[in-house]
């Protein structure tokens, strides 16, 4: 069956993917370009992430190599992440930095402490990590590699 794209081609679609709701676009670049997610707020707000003075970024740069961790993810999303129990503790580091939320965990076992996340992804992230680099000891390679991830290091800059 033919059918037309959401871009005005027209593409070919075999009825095994018709069934399954397959066959929107004609291409990944298609499929790139006219996607939307329900959760996308638009490019990162960086105004309110601050400058910090030397105390500040060697405390959080602390703080982030004991508790905290810097993932990157397959698709390379970068993320900082510090878990704990004291929720004005992690709101602190929001207060600091001036970027980042915090998210409430889910208790596993009844016993546990509740527990929080605070939490900075993508290009916020490398800005606060380029601050906080030079006081980094245990996670600054790690630091180092997701500055220079192409997609952050031109829009970090």
């Amino acid at each position: 069956a033919f059918k037309l794209c959401i871009c005005g081609k027209q593409m070919y679609i075999p009825p095994c993917r018709i069934k399954i709701g397959r066959g929107k676009y004609c291409s990944r670049q298609c499929y790139v370009n006219n996607r939307t997610h329900k959760n996308y707020k638009g490019p990162a707000d960086l105004s309110k992430l601050r400058v910090l003075n030397d105390i500040e970024a060697a405390w959080l740069a602390a703080v982030i190599d004991g508790e905290g961790c810097i993932s990157i993810s397959k698709q390379g999303h970068l993320r900082i992440t510090v878990a704990n129990t004291c929720k004005a503790f992690l709101e602190h580091c929001t207060v600091v930095s001036g970027a980042g939320k915090i998210r409430t965990r889910t208790v596993a076992h009844p016993r546990w402490k509740d527990s929080w996340d605070w939490i900075c992804n993508g290009v916020t992230a490398a800005r606060l990590l380029q601050q906080i680099l030079p006081y980094l000891i245990v996670k600054k390679d790690k630091a180092e590699l997701a500055i220079n991830l192409p997609f952050y290091k031109a829009r970090a800059a």
